[in-house]
């Protein structure tokens, strides 16, 4: 399985850097590339890296203001609410999971 997640990681990765090259570091797909190496973090138990990229993924859903994107945004909450949980800032945990929830109740 870790084997699976880093070849994952590499991927997300090499397009993580295309995108950024080709379309800026603001754009939605650095987001939904970023959402998906954030979850492989978590996954793999890197929550300091998972906390850094699951919060730039979110800065960039939130900037886009879009409701398309809007359970793009709920999974990055969602797991970053776990990170939170993990390191025992639980204030943090609860308020991302519950932007989730309301996020989750408005689809």
């Amino acid at each position: 399985e870790a084997e699976n997640y880093d070849k994952a990681l590499k991927l997300y990765s090499e397009a993580l850097a295309s995108y950024r090259e080709s379309l800026g570091d603001d754009d939605i797909e650095v987001a939904n590339c970023l959402k998906f190496i954030g979850v492989i973090l978590v996954a793999r138990h890197d929550y300091d890296e998972a906390q850094h990229t699951l919060l730039e993924a979110v800065r960039i859903y939130k900037a886009e203001d879009s409701i398309h994107h809007n359970v793009d945004l709920a999974t990055v909450l969602y797991n970053l609410g776990l990170v939170y949980e993990k390191r025992q800032d639980l204030e943090k945990a609860l308020n991302c999971h519950a932007q989730c929830l309301r996020i989750r109740k408005s689809e």
